[in-house]
């Protein structure tokens, strides 16, 4: 249709005015009502004097594209925001023309342009910016044309991932790399031709886009294309752990996975920054959802590799890949559970150099009792089972860098040599390994152990079926050890492609659940395994700080039959104060959990008495208000220790620990360590019962709360978990003032929100948690 141009004329009488209408590109004088009817070249003028209304039909340019071609719509016809007037010739008078054209066509008024040379430059000018724009309008509609394109390119790569994603699930990386690399020049194919179909109209587009879906489009292509390339380059990083290579060790494939690891952070990098950008407001709704689950899980995905990447270079650092590395072993039994890990009954020292075992000595930590000359106080609670200090009782200390470097201390004090650096396993990490290896036949030994059989093998030939005449309760483990790990390290001539990796994740799940601690003499070293959460160091001032930490002091190897739950609720008052009471419940299963092994008579430990020394860490400077259901000491089973005849000498550390502490009137010893203050009590849980018991405290202006200036608070609640320790659930409920309201949360998983200013967090203490909130004034 063409377009029409309602003008309003001056009434009769008064002074002719000269206009244009600029459309078709000629320069149309409109005379006054009373002239006669024009005619003039293609155009028609028609004057309706009762209406004052002209109407003006150009002729319009053949089109260069089809309707079909229009890849947008547009808002309907309206009438021009801003009127264009038309002033009377000789008159300040000013009436409104109203005009209403599609958007293509440009309307305006020409004032006072009476030379044919100026109009004709105008033409120019009017014809120039009509034709960029069809030509513009043109190549949008070319846009529409590589559609189904586009619809099969990215279809092929989302198979091809896909693909890549199953080759890698059956650790073949070859079939992942290429399926990955496929997806991505599918991806890249499909961007260039989008870029190219809309290369012409880009100025239009960046007008008219005003939802932002075509650049939503060319942003999913970029963000697919960096996630190919990154699933690319993660393929080959795997690859030289599952590569059938004689003489290959798990540091050559760390190497080797490096650079590939380098360049997926950088594509993930990539994805993440662009998808972040990316809204789908105006997108369908499934469309939507996606870009919402890819908002989440591409910044995992980029976190997961660059940690990763860390990780990578500690292990190489740990593995001796620049140069030969000796280390203490402290292999800390959790059945029978200590501040860190469990109780110490062996020790080895390892040489490691390039990623293969050297050398390996293990042996039971009581021989070298005789070699330590100096006589140390051991700590309090320690007393009614001990006469002096030992190494096996050096893990004290609830922060495993201060323990281990007590550890290297007494090492060095019984003759051991100066070491880079100390470790720290529970029975779970060879479990852990087992699997990858599978059963493992030790010479001279009758049984072949296994993932599934370990502890009770080990128990067996460990403290009960050793050669008594030889006294070396221990050598089974001496024996297992390098074995194991010369197994796990060396390369893989058997064609097990894939143990390396393997043996990667056994240890990265160790480390995330505390039952492997690293310490390293070398700061730079020990800072970075501390930041990757390795190290066993408490973080400083966390927020609703708790950790039930638990000794085992003669309760012989009951805790593997202990099932605690821990109830923590805190209640955030109007000043800002928490309110908490925490409540323990500790069942001894041992009576229907026994192993079915011929124990010596009275020596099965799910019938033995569980006594703990709990230290519950809290917040510093948090205010003690009622403990009970604890165990009163003078009631606290204990053995005939016949009392040392030789001054003991104290140290230093242990004694700063003792002097921080305090009775409170209802017998808790209230202290400080590692920058948090400690309630410690015994417990005492006999086989087959319950011992429950709770403690209730004030955290001061633990929250600043919510005001004008600062419409949001935030709180969280840390459970960090005790190193070694299993079978432990958790409930940590928070309720702020009615006044207020959750606004969010975290973790993602395990928090039921019970009401809008109150939440429940529950899950299993495999590793530290936070749940936490944020919150604001209703």
């Amino acid at each position: 249709t063409a377009p029409k141009v309602r003008i309003t004329l001056p009434p009769y009488g008064a002074p002719p005015f000269q206009g244009g209408v600029r459309g078709g590109g000629r320069n149309n004088a409109l005379p006054h009502p009373t002239h006669p009817p024009l005619e003039k070249g293609r155009r028609k003028l028609r004057i309706v004097p009762k209406k004052h209304t002209k109407t003006i039909i150009p002729k319009m340019p053949e089109p260069i594209f089809a309707e079909r071609d229009i890849a947008y719509e547009f808002a309907p016809r309206s009438p021009h925001p801003n009127p264009l007037p038309v002033r009377g010739e000789g008159s300040d008078e000013v009436t409104a023309a109203q005009v209403s054209l599609p958007f293509s066509v440009s309307v305006w008024s020409v004032r006072g342009i009476r030379s044919s040379v100026s109009g004709a430059v105008l033409l120019l000018i009017g014809c120039a910016v009509i034709l960029v724009g069809i030509w513009s309008l043109q190549g949008a509609g070319r846009g529409t044309a590589v559609v189904a394109s586009l619809q099969q390119r990215t279809a092929k790569a989302f198979a091809d991932v896909t693909t890549a994603q199953a080759a890698l699930a059956h650790t073949d990386t070859t079939t992942g790399e290429q399926s990955f690399q496929s997806a991505f020049q599918e991806l890249t194919t499909a961007q260039k031709e989008m870029d190219q179909a809309l290369a012409a109209s880009k100025h239009v587009l960046a007008v008219l886009d005003l939802t932002g879906t075509v650049r939503a489009g060319q942003d999913m292509l970029e963000v697919g294309s960096a996630l190919a390339k990154a699933g690319e380059h993660t393929s080959r990083a795997m690859k030289p752990f599952f590569e059938k290579t004689q003489n290959k060790t798990l540091t050559d494939a760390i190497t080797a996975s490096r650079p590939e690891l380098a360049l997926a952070q950088a594509e993930l990098d990539t994805a993440a920054e662009t998808i972040k950008g990316i809204s789908g407001t105006f997108l369908p709704p499934e469309f939507q959802d996606q870009i919402e689950k890819l908002q989440t899980i591409i910044p995992r995905a980029r976190n997961a590799v660059h940690t990763l990447h860390s990780e990578s270079e500690t292990f190489l650092t740990l593995l001796g890949a620049e140069r030969d590395r000796q280390y203490l072993f402290l292999f800390a039994n959790n059945d029978e559970m200590r501040p860190v890990g469990g109780f110490i009954g062996t020790v080895g020292l390892v040489n490691i150099d390039r990623g293969r075992v050297e050398n390996i000595d293990v042996h039971s930590v009581y021989d070298g009792d005789g070699q330590l000359k100096e006589f140390l106080a051991p700590p309090n609670p320690l007393l009614p089972i001990v006469s002096r200090w030992y190494l096996r009782d050096s893990n004290w200390f609830v922060d495993f860098s201060k323990s281990a470097q007590k550890a290297a201390q007494l090492f060095e004090k019984e003759g051991g040599p100066t070491v880079d650096g100390v470790v720290l396993m529970t029975p779970t990490v060879i479990r852990n390994l087992l699997a990858v290896t599978g059963p493992i036949e030790v010479p001279g030994y009758a049984n072949v152990v296994s993932a599934e059989n370990f502890v009770e093998v080990t128990q067996g030939e460990v403290t009960y079926d050793y050669d008594k005449s030889l006294n070396k309760p221990k050598q089974f483990l001496s024996d297992l050890t390098p074995i194991l790990l010369t197994k796990l390290f060396a390369s893989s001539p058997d064609g097990n492609a894939g143990m390396q990796l393997q043996t990667l994740g056994a240890f990265t799940k160790s480390l995330a659940e505390k039952d492997l601690l690293f310490y390293f003499k070398d700061e730079n070293v020990q800072k970075q395994a501390d930041r990757l959460g390795w190290a066993g160091t408490l973080s400083v001032d966390a927020s609703g700080f708790l950790m039930v930490n638990n000794a085992n002091i003669g309760g012989h190897k009951s805790d593997q039959f202990i099932e605690q739950e821990i109830d923590y609720r805190t209640t955030i008052t109007e000043q800002g104060d928490a309110d908490v009471v925490v409540t323990v419940r500790r069942t001894h299963k041992g009576p229907d959990e026994s192993l079915a092994y011929p124990y010596p008579e009275g020596e099965n430990p799910a019938f033995k008495i569980n006594t703990i020394y709990q230290r519950m860490l809290v917040p510093k400077g948090a205010i003690l208000l009622e403990s009970k259901g604890f165990t009163a000491e003078s009631d606290v089973p204990r053995p005939i220790i016949a009392p040392s005849d030789i001054p003991l000498k104290a140290d230093a550390d242990i004694a700063n620990w003792q002097l921080s502490q305090h009775r409170s009137p209802n017998g808790a010893v209230i202290g400080s360590e590692s920058g948090y203050t400690f309630f410690a009590n015994w417990i005492v849980t006999r086989p087959g019962e319950t011992s429950v018991t709770l403690t209730h405290y004030r955290i001061p202006d633990a929250v600043t709360m919510p005001s004008y200036l600062h419409p949001a608070a935030s709180y969280s609640m840390a459970m960090f978990k005790q190193p070694g320790q299993r079978r432990t659930a958790v409930r940590a409920s928070m309720q702020v003032p009615d006044t207020m309201k959750i606004v969010h949360t975290i973790p993602a998983s395990g928090i039921t929100r019970e009401s809008d200013s109150a939440l429940v967090y529950r899950g299993q203490l495999t590793s530290d948690v936070l749940p936490g909130i944020v919150f604001e004034r209703k």
